[in-house]
């Protein structure tokens, strides 16, 4: 049984600095504690989330916060400088985890925050539905144009699409298989607009910013992999900052986990070293 407050303090390393930092993790499940930060993070929205990406509207709001059963939030004494939000889906007879946002504050990137919050929703729903998936891989699925979050998606994945190694191989990326488009396209239905067009090669998604698109950040994104960054160029056309993202799906299966855990326990135990 999941407590529906955790909280924990992890020393990360910034890969760019080397510098060695304390971050305050907490993590709320559905109870009143998360209708509580839900209130307060739709007040402070300008603060948190609108100074790091842009004004967004209310019905992205509403869809991606005010729905959310999960959210994690990283704190650097008592501001808040990161957060991710999920929730869990019922699509096709299979439990799907969707990670509805995640949002680093610029002044912190470096520190892996993205795949750290990202990778903890994970593994936790991954545990808390083992049994009841028989030990299968938990499936999960999330709409990003974000080069940094495909990248940390696909860092312990044991199947993703779009594939950035499949594009690394083959300069392309055959169309999605069967399972993972009706996947999709079900989440696009049920989605705050499923009028938008998808592309089966590349789960290309068109149309999301066509009412606030000063959220399309004109800065070119850059990926320490290369299979990441050329995936991004060619099927988002973001050096043309187009109206392109990607419907990502993703497994994570036992061995992933272990991945995850051995790649922590590196990142802390290195931390510590140079602390």
């Amino acid at each position: 049984m999941f407590a529906t407050y955790s909280s924990k303090i992890i020393a990360l390393k910034n890969k760019g600095t080397n510098q060695t930092q304390k971050f305050h993790f907490e993590t709320l499940y559905e109870s009143k504690g998360l209708e509580e930060i839900k209130l307060f993070l739709l007040k402070n929205i300008d603060q948190i989330i609108e100074q790091n990406w842009g004004k967004f509207s209310k019905e992205f709001i509403v869809q991606h916060i005010l729905k959310a059963q999960i959210v994690k939030l990283v704190r650097d004494k008592n501001e808040i400088i990161a957060l991710a939000a999920a929730s869990n889906k019922k699509i096709f007879n299979l439990n799907i985890l969707y990670l509805e946002f995640t949002v680093i504050n610029q002044d912190y990137q470096g520190y892996n925050l993205s795949t750290i919050l990202n990778a903890q929703i994970i593994i936790e729903q991954y545990l808390k539905g083992f049994f009841k998936r028989r030990f299968h891989a938990l499936d999960i699925v999330t709409i990003t144009r974000n080069l940094r979050v495909l990248g940390a998606l696909s860092h312990f994945a044991s199947y993703i699409y779009p594939d950035p190694k499949e594009f690394e191989n083959a300069g392309k990326i055959k169309p999605s298989n069967e399972r993972t488009w009706k996947i999709v396209n079900e989440i696009l239905r049920i989605s705050w607009n499923p009028n938008r067009k998808l592309l089966k090669e590349g789960n290309v998604l068109i149309g999301s910013y066509e009412n606030t698109p000063w959220l399309i950040q004109h800065n070119i994104q850059k990926h320490y992999k290369t299979s990441v960054k050329d995936l991004g160029e060619k099927y988002l056309d973001l050096k043309k900052f187009a109206d392109k993202e990607f419907i990502v799906h993703v497994r994570y299966n036992i061995l992933s986990i272990l991945k995850y855990f051995f790649w922590t326990f590196y990142k802390i135990l290195s931390s510590y070293k140079d602390a």
